[in-house]
């Protein structure tokens, strides 16, 4: 394919994705001084294709998220679904930037997955870079939850202020996400069926309590937009500095040449 061209309409699991997301133009910065590093560099952050695939999941025939030494994975997870066909998902359990995982490219979904012994339960689209929507969020939903055999039961989104919690059984059905409402705080998730139930009294929905975990809305760090400013000027400031050198080159052969 192409450089810089994305495969239109992929079908992950049955479900037809086309809805590729890029990353907010907040951090374009970042971007540009990722791809004026050479990849050696000490600096590079992105992750090429080849070492991607220490980070790659495999999804068995019965729903278990398995890494590449065929362990179950069991955790929280950042997570990158990219844009290829087949796409890759590609889980990191140490916080690793989602543009990192991504090498910076446009992704078909990102967040976070919750994983206990390989079943997948939740998933959220909690990312500074790329901020997905629900409606673009909507398609992988469904195909997780295939993917998973239907352990996936809670969405949980970031777009508002206070996070809202979405069941997964109900999402699967609907034709689009603005169709279904969120839990209120008098509702859970029932462990069989995975749809809405009353409880008893009101309880807070699971929000985001620790707002440092929350990575949807973040802008880039200051420190590090002053880190890849000062990449990009430099190279900015060396290729002036060639063009120049190649100019007066040009012009004292052109000189040499009239004697």
């Amino acid at each position: 394919m192409p450089k810089n061209q994305y495969p239109n309409n992929i079908n992950y699991f049955g479900v037809k994705i086309d809805t590729p997301i890029s990353m907010k133009s907040q951090y374009s910065i970042e971007r540009k001084a990722m791809r004026i590093l050479p990849v050696d560099d000490q600096e590079q952050k992105y992750i090429t294709g080849d070492k991607q695939n220490n980070y790659l999941v495999n999804i068995s025939e019965d729903g278990f998220f398995e890494d590449q030494n065929g362990e179950y994975l069991d955790g929280e997870y950042n997570f990158v679904l990219t844009c290829e066909d087949p796409p890759k998902l590609l889980c990191s359990s140490t916080n690793l930037n989602h543009s990192f995982l991504s090498n910076g490219k446009k992704v078909l979904a990102t967040g976070t997955l919750r994983i206990k012994a390989g079943l997948l339960t939740e998933l959220t689209n909690n990312s500074g870079h790329y901020r997905p929507t629900d409606d673009e969020m909507f398609a992988v939903i469904k195909a997780l939850y295939e993917a998973s055999q239907h352990s996936l039961i809670r969405y949980k989104s970031f777009c508002s202020q206070e996070p809202l919690i979405y069941p997964v059984a109900e999402l699967i059905s609907a034709s689009e996400f603005s169709k279904i409402s969120p839990l209120q705080q008098n509702e859970t998730i029932s462990d069989e069926g995975g749809r809405k139930q009353l409880v008893g009294y009101d309880s807070p929905v699971e929000g985001d309590k620790k707002q440092l975990e929350r990575r949807f809305g973040r802008n880039l760090d200051g420190d590090l937009l002053v880190k890849y400013q000062q990449i990009v000027d430099r190279f900015k400031f060396f290729q002036t500095a060639q063009e120049t050198n190649s100019a007066d080159d040009e012009e004292i052969n052109c000189i040499l040449g009239q004697k």
